[in-house]
């Protein structure tokens, strides 16, 4: 079994086209090795490099939620400020 993942499978896994995979690996989103025109990324550190950014999208979900809530806190406030 390959320590590679295709960049069609990559996409397959993330549920994006094969040109976002492109671009992030040519970006330095997503490690990986390119000989020529052929890309392969390494599962390894594919699975640590989506795990890093589902953390990082865990924080700004939960940073959006708080200031949902404090939003809705302020309007709550002026709502009984103006009657």
């Amino acid at each position: 079994m390959s320590e590679y993942w295709k960049v069609t499978d990559a996409a397959r896994i993330l549920a994006v086209s094969p040109e976002t995979i492109r671009q992030w690996c040519a970006s330095g989103i997503l490690p990986h090795i390119q000989v020529n025109r052929v890309i392969r990324i390494p599962k390894r550190e594919f699975e640590e490099k989506i795990r890093q950014l589902g953390k990082t999208a865990s924080q700004e979900v939960a940073k959006y939620k708080e200031r949902i809530s404090q939003s809705a806190a302020v309007s709550k406030e002026l709502d009984e400020i103006l009657g």
